[in-house]
């Protein structure tokens, strides 16, 4: 009989038992492989994969840091979920525009020449990078020392530019944190309140809903949270 197109076979050869021997153990190996390549992805429970959620921001109380962690329908196991907590400062960024110094202007009122100082003003009104409008400054006036009718001088200043002072501001540390999770606190049952980092919170047994998960980290005082979550599961 010929078998035209066998792999290892000479076409147009009738393939002798040694042939077919051959092919059926090239065969066998391509399933072992088959089969130790999924004994390598899959266990009992199924696939696994795993990754990471991370939230930063400013809280104080009533205003918790949230994390939503999505959990696939499908998932057979939630393995492992650790969470990981961060104490730090409240931080805020700002900028400002600087102004100020003394000015000395000479102006008459009744006859009378004087003077009138005014030191340390701070400025105002509008600005900007290129090119800034004029604009007004009011400028407090001390008592010179003469009676004199009551007045009030308006100095307008020739166009300039404010400098920008830029800063990042801390206040005080997050403390007397909490951990709720899908609206139960499970603060005491993971050892809290806390006033320290917390490297490894296990919270597996509580991610028990498929679909979308919150994880709400509170503080008892104004403060920032960096919070970080490994979630492993199980898939089909």
């Amino acid at each position: 009989m010929w078998y035209p197109g066998i792999p290892g076979m000479n076409i147009g050869k009738e393939p002798t038992i040694q042939d077919l021997l051959k092919q059926i153990s090239q065969l066998n190996d391509q399933i072992m492989i088959y089969q130790r390549d999924q004994a390598y992805r899959q266990d009992v429970a199924g696939m696994k994969r795993a990754w990471q959620e991370r939230g930063e921001d400013n809280v104080k109380s009533g205003n918790p840091l949230v994390l939503d962690v999505y959990i696939p329908p499908d998932t057979k196991l939630v393995n492992r979920a650790y969470l990981r907590i961060r104490l730090k400062n409240f931080r805020s960024y700002g900028s400002s525009a600087s102004g100020g110094g003394g000015l000395i202007m000479t102006s008459e009122s009744e006859d009378t020449q004087h003077k009138h100082i005014a030191g340390d003003v701070q400025t105002s009104g509008p600005w900007g990078w290129d090119d800034p409008p004029t604009h007004t400054h009011a400028v407090p006036l001390y008592n010179t020392g003469y009676q004199l009718v009551s007045h009030a001088h308006n100095v307008t200043l020739p166009d300039h530019i404010h400098g920008i002072v830029h800063d990042i501001y801390e206040g005080t540390a997050a403390s007397n944190v909490t951990v709720t999770i899908n609206g139960v606190d499970r603060t005491v049952a993971l050892g809290g309140p806390f006033n320290t980092n917390q490297d490894r919170l296990d919270i597996t047994k509580y991610l028990t809903t498929t679909g979308w998960n919150t994880i709400e980290i509170g503080s008892g005082s104004l403060g920032r949270i960096h919070a970080t979550l490994f979630t492993e599961i199980y898939l089909p």
